[in-house]
């Protein structure tokens, strides 16, 4: 695999379609999602029905696709029990059921994090990007965990761990100003915090950002020398050979 194929947020969308199709079948190319597959927005006039038809087409061409990567963001780790039951996100309560059943009948396909290394450097990939401070606040609250990087993907197997995941921080609605969003929560301002940025040799790739503040319209996306933040509702490609990020 030279070239990974990556989906940000998808919210009942089909830009994964056409490039899935294309590159399937090219062992030169592998695919990544970065969570959030259905919730689509009310202004975009994508129906549940469709929305959920989306995902499920997903499962069938992706879950067992040797080359195909699929994390979770908070859309989808809010369907998990028991934070279907906890205030979240906006979630499809008529189908909660279905949709919950398409989640824990393919939960071990799915990941928080995935990890590519292009010489010195881990190209870190979650849905909404690790805050160092996350970390510290969630290990420390966790009873058997101390999570790291190589470790997170098992919060997904335990109480602790999807409480640990559904942590948001104040620019997401927390009350204290000292909360912190997890890696499927946090929010792009506070990345742009220098506390928060991690070592030289981590670049990471997100998206959950939607036309964040500096944005005019939701089709830009922002990249800079620690991290990309590619929620933007189209393809991008990592060339796994030189590090070199861009829109497909």
């Amino acid at each position: 695999m030279k070239k990974l194929i990556i989906f940000p947020d998808i919210h009942g969308r089909k830009f994964w379609k056409e490039p899935f199709e294309t590159f399937k079948n090219n062992e030169d190319y592998g695919f990544i999602f970065l969570g959030d597959y259905i919730d689509a927005y009310k202004f975009e006039n994508i129906s549940e029905n469709d929305a959920i038809d989306n995902f499920k087409e997903i499962l069938d061409n992706c879950i067992n696709h040797p080359r195909t990567t699929m994390l979770v963001g908070n859309h989808d780790i809010h369907y998990l029990p028991p934070l279907d039951e906890e205030y979240g996100c906006r979630r499809y309560d008529k189908y909660k059921k279905e949709i919950q059943k398409l989640f824990l009948n393919n939960i071990d396909k799915f990941r928080v994090c995935h990890i590519e290394k292009i010489g010195d450097t881990r190209y870190v990939f979650s849905h909404a990007g690790f805050l160092k401070s996350w970390i510290e606040q969630a290990s420390y609250g966790l009873k058997n965990l101390s999570i790291t990087l190589d470790n997170v993907n098992d919060l997904l197997y335990s109480e602790d761990g999807l409480f640990a995941l559904s942590m948001y921080g104040y620019e997401r609605g927390a009350r204290s100003r000292f909360a912190v969003g997890s890696c499927v929560w946090a929010d792009i301002q506070e990345h742009l915090g220098i506390y928060d940025r991690f070592e030289k040799n981590i670049y990471q790739i997100f998206a959950h950002n939607q036309a964040f503040p500096y944005f005019d319209d939701f089709t830009q996306y922002y990249i800079c020398e620690d991290f990309a933040m590619l929620d933007a509702q189209k393809p991008f490609v990592l060339d796994l050979e030189n590090g070199k990020l861009s829109e497909l």
